[in-house]
């Protein structure tokens, strides 16, 4: 399976009117963070001074420096307040997933003075989100080693991987058609394109089972080799070698389209047809396929859809 996790944009926010040391600080313990979670991200190092957003002067650097990195998420840590004029036209201009979150203050230091307000800026800065309509979720005000920070990043990232899928937008292959009577897999593909982004790709049963015979003809020789290896650790009853041969087809088959393609998945009508044309279930062939794509059967769209959504989740590393 080919391996994705989002490109989280860590924009840190500080303000003059607190330390800049403790913001600096705790940027650095955030990104100490990050990297040790495997999250991949890019900051501002090197492009704003101290790698901090401190003034809505820099909104434009920000964005265009973000914009041009591909991100795809938006972090937005309150390092010692935040300046929520900037942190409002950013994520308005970015317009990807966002995320607020803000170390929990300590008490004042003996002279009364405090080196940040992090929960003020908190709330100042939802307030401009909310009122330049753009949808973000937030962590709770914790400290950096607390439980919650870690989990907080963590869900956030794997949400947005699900999004994504709708965001972006997939292409799902579509062999054969539904059953009659499986009105459970009755689908709206014109509302799945328009609203999610998700285009089905139609594939002729009729020439994939062509394709099938002709790959299982062609491919005999190392198909026989692998019916061999697969009868030692397998017991398989009822089936001839022609027959295991023709689901090694139909699982390479699903394969080569997968990738000629550019698929994230497969709806595939396997019992009726197919069944009449290799004699067996392609039950297996689907099972291996499912290593590298995800799969729908008979031709269950929304059910495949789910799939993609799990994956997603787990950032594509398994099935």
């Amino acid at each position: 399976m080919k391996e994705f996790k989002p490109l989280m944009a860590l924009c840190p926010m500080g303000k003059f009117v607190f330390s800049n040391e403790d913001a600096v600080h705790y940027k650095k313990q955030i990104q100490k963070k990050l990297t040790q979670w495997g999250v991949r991200y890019i900051d501002l190092e090197g492009v704003l001074k101290d790698g901090l957003v401190k003034d809505q002067s820099h909104v434009d650097t920000v964005v265009e420096h973000f914009q041009k990195a591909g991100a795809d998420c938006l972090f937005l840590p309150h390092c010692n307040f935040g300046t929520e004029g900037a942190v409002g036209m950013i994520a308005k201009k970015l317009g990807i997933p966002t995320l607020l979150w803000g170390p929990r203050d300590e008490a004042p230091l003996p002279d009364g003075t405090r080196l940040r307000d992090s929960l003020c800026g908190l709330l100042a800065s939802s307030k401009v989100l909310h009122k330049l309509g753009v949808p973000f979720t937030y962590i709770e005000n914790c400290r950096i080693d607390d439980a919650p920070f870690r989990k907080g990043v963590d869900t956030f990232v794997r949400a947005v991987s699900i999004a994504d899928t709708f965001r972006k937008g997939i292409r799902i292959g579509f062999i054969g058609h539904r059953v009659d009577f499986f009105w459970t897999t009755i689908i709206n593909e014109s509302e799945l394109l328009e609203r999610f982004k998700v285009e089905i790709l139609p594939l002729d049963l009729a020439r994939f089972i062509e394709a099938v015979k002709d790959r299982a003809v062609k491919g005999r020789k190392g198909y026989e080799k692998e019916v061999k290896k697969i009868r030692r650790n397998c017991l398989i009853e009822d089936l001839e070698d022609s027959h295991i041969v023709s689901i090694l087809a139909v699982r390479d088959q699903l394969l080569r389209l997968g990738e000629e393609h550019g698929l994230e998945g497969f709806a595939f009508l396997s019992f009726t047809a197919l069944l009449d044309a290799i004699e067996a279930y392609s039950m297996y062939a689907e099972m291996e396929v499912s290593e590298q794509y995800a799969m729908g059967h008979e031709c269950d769209i929304h059910g495949l859809l789910s799939d993609v959504l799990l994956r997603r989740a787990n950032f594509n590393q398994s099935p």
